[in-house]
């Protein structure tokens, strides 16, 4: 059960991250078709890449595995545009500071 909290925090704070620098609400992240959440969704999904596997990042964002998979593998494209890009690096660099400092 420790072990799961720590999951949903990490998460959490990851999907606090994604919104403070894509500047969208977390709510609309998730469920939005609009350009800049769609993006936010990419970066979050990506980010949580680098440590969950798709199953694990579809039960934390109730979107669906395939779903999840898809962003993951259209990702490098969507990088290619510069705010995107920017966006992530920014969003990446904390997440990855949060992740190392919760182990």
């Amino acid at each position: 059960e420790e072990v799961l909290m720590r999951i949903i925090n990490l998460y959490q704070e990851t999907l606090g991250i994604v919104s403070d620098c894509c500047k969208v609400s977390k709510e609309k992240i998730i469920s939005s078709k609009k350009e800049e959440c769609v993006n936010a969704r990419y970066i979050l999904v990506s980010i949580l890449g680098e440590w969950y596997t798709d199953n694990e990042i579809a039960e934390l964002t109730g979107l669906s595995r395939p779903c999840t998979n898809k962003i993951r593998n259209k990702f490098k494209s969507r990088l290619k545009r510069y705010n995107v890009n920017c966006q992530y690096q920014e969003a990446k660099e904390k997440a990855f500071a949060v992740f190392r400092n919760g182990d």
